[in-house]
C-alpha cells in the first residue's frame, strides 16, 4: 500500500510539472529583462521587493529598481569577482568576493559602511539570517557567523571577532540556514550539518559525485534540497532525532534517451536437439510410520 501511495503521488507530481510546463504563453512571462556588461553570479530581491541586487564579475553590484525597472546604480569596491550578496534590511546589503573581502553597504547612499577580511581565500557565499546574522563560506573551508546589534552602527569594529568559527575539510560552496542548524555544501560533494550555536558537526554525508553546488533548507527545516555536477537534484528528509539523521532522498534527473535501438538477436532462439527424457521410474513417494 505504501508503494502504490509512493507512486500515486509521483505520478500527480509529475503531472503537475507537466501542467505548469506546458502552461499557454508561459515563454511570455519573463516581463522585465536586465542587460548586465558581465556574468551575473547573485540576484536578491530586498525585503520589500523594490530593489534587486546583482552580483557581478566585472567586480560590482548592480541595484535595480523594480518599480521604475531602470538601473540605481552599482557598487564599486571589490577588486575581484563579486560572488555573493544578500539583504540585511531594505537599506543595508552584504556582499562578498573573489578579493577575500565581505562588505557592507548603504544602498540609499551606494557607500560602503564596513569591510571583513577573515577568510584566506576568496569568499564564495554569503548569507543573512534572523536576528541579523552574517554567515560566510570560502574557499579555505572556513565558515564564520557574526551578529550584528545595532544596524545603524555597523563598522569595521564590531566584525573582528566571528561569534561562530567553523572549519570544513574542503572549499565551500553553498550554505544555508534555518534555526539552529547551518547545512554547508562543498567541492567534494559532501553535506554536513552544523549546530549554529556551538559549531558542531550535526551530520555529514555525500550528496553528489564531482561537487554539491548549491543547497537551501525548506522553511521548516524538515527537508534539504541539494543540486550537484552529477546534474541531479537531491531533495533529503533531515530528523536530527533519528540515528541516520538523513533518513531518505529522492532525485530528480531528466530522463536520459538511449543512445542507440535496442538490436533484434542475429539468429532465432534454437530449440533443444532432443527431447526431454522422461524418468524410467516412477517416483517412489515416502512411506509413513503409522
Amino acid at each position: 500500500n505504501e508503494n502504490e501511495n509512493e507512486k500515486k503521488k509521483n505520478k500527480n507530481f509529475d503531472e503537475k510539472c507537466v501542467e505548469w510546463m506546458n502552461k499557454p504563453k508561459f515563454v511570455d512571462i519573463c516581463r522585465v529583462t536586465f542587460d548586465h556588461p558581465s556574468p551575473v553570479k547573485c540576484s536578491v530581491f530586498s525585503p520589500n521587493g523594490k530593489i534587486l541586487a546583482c552580483a557581478c564579475d566585472d567586480s560590482t553590484i548592480k541595484l535595480w529598481n523594480m518599480v521604475s525597472k531602470s538601473l540605481i546604480g552599482s557598487l564599486r569596491g571589490h577588486e575581484g569577482e563579486a560572488t555573493g550578496c544578500s539583504f540585511l534590511d531594505d537599506k543595508i546589503l552584504v556582499s562578498c568576493s573573489y578579493d577575500q573581502t565581505i562588505r557592507f553597504w548603504d544602498i540609499t547612499k551606494l557607500s560602503e559602511l564596513a569591510q571583513i577580511k577573515k577568510h584566506k581565500k576568496g569568499v564564495s557565499c554569503i548569507i543573512t539570517a534572523r536576528n541579523n546574522l552574517v554567515i560566510s563560506g570560502g574557499i579555505d573551508g572556513m565558515c564564520f557567523a557574526w551578529k550584528i546589534d545595532d544596524l545603524n552602527n555597523i563598522n569595521n569594529e564590531i566584525f573582528k571577532n566571528p561569534i561562530l568559527t567553523i572549519q570544513n575539510d574542503t572549499s565551500i560552496t553553498c550554505l544555508s540556514v534555518c534555526e539552529d542548524k547551518i547545512a554547508s555544501a562543498s567541492v567534494d560533494g559532501e553535506v554536513k550539518l552544523w549546530s549554529l550555536t556551538s559549531g558542531e558537526l550535526l551530520q555529514n554525508f555525500i550528496a553528489h559525485v564531482g561537487g554539491t553546488l548549491s543547497c537551501s533548507f525548506s522553511s521548516n527545516g524538515e527537508k534539504l534540497v541539494t543540486g550537484g555536477r552529477d546534474k541531479n537534484v537531491c531533495v533529503w528528509e533531515i530528523s536530527l532525532q533519528s540515528s541516520s539523521r538523513v533518513i531518505s532522498k529522492s532525485t530528480t534527473t531528466p530522463p536520459t534517451p538511449p543512445t542507440k535501438p535496442a538490436t533484434p538477436p542475429t539468429k532465432p532462439i534454437t530449440p533443444p536437439t532432443k527431447p526431454i527424457t522422461p524418468p524410467t521410474q516412477p517416483i517412489t513417494q515416502p512411506t509413513t510410520q503409522p
